[in-house]
């Protein structure tokens, strides 16, 4: 938890009676699990966040201009299978679900969202060449960002010297 005085604006040299005041706690889960040629992994999270800002016009004012409250909870899940074809080839795929909840005035005091993705992935291993492809597909309310994708080259010149390049689309 942490207590911040919000300085004044850049530019503006009155004094600021801005006070925001964070607090957060956060826990994570991880279970790996390995099959020969495979593994599992599954993580959870959750995130608790809140914030509260004040204002005052005036630090004489007994009350504030600005009494605000915001926070966040999130459960955040995914799990992932890799399997190894040979020592050239891995695949994957996995699955994300997440729970948002937003806590503001502003939402009747809640809103919530789901989200939902599915993924699949490549690496193809060729000595000083490394490949990746990755696709991604994310179910959102309202939302339809499409098909994601993410394509890399690596190539090792050396220990010390590696040369690495990537495209790939995304969505926030």
């Amino acid at each position: 938890q942490k207590v911040l005085e919000v300085p004044a604006l850049m530019g503006n040299y009155t004094a600021s009676n801005a006070l925001q005041k964070d607090s957060a706690f956060k826990i994570f889960l991880t279970y790996r699990k390995q099959f020969g040629k495979s593994g599992l992994m599954i993580r959870t999270a959750w995130f608790t966040d809140d914030l509260h800002y004040t204002d005052k016009i005036s630090s004489a004012d007994d009350g504030f201009s600005i009494d605000s409250k915001i926070g966040a909870r999130q459960m955040r899940n995914e799990a992932e299978y890799r399997y190894t074809l040979s020592k050239n080839v891995t695949l994957g795929a996995g699955a994300d679900y997440n729970s948002l909840n937003g806590i503001s005035s502003n939402y009747h005091n809640r809103i919530h969202e789901d989200e939902l993705a599915f993924s699949a992935f490549a690496k193809l291993n060729l000595g000083k060449w490394t490949g990746n492809l990755g696709l991604r597909k994310e179910f959102l309310e309202g939302n339809d960002p499409g098909l994601l994708y993410s394509f890399g080259w690596q190539y090792k010149v050396s220990e010390q010297l590696v040369f690495r390049t990537n495209l790939s689309n995304k969505f926030r």
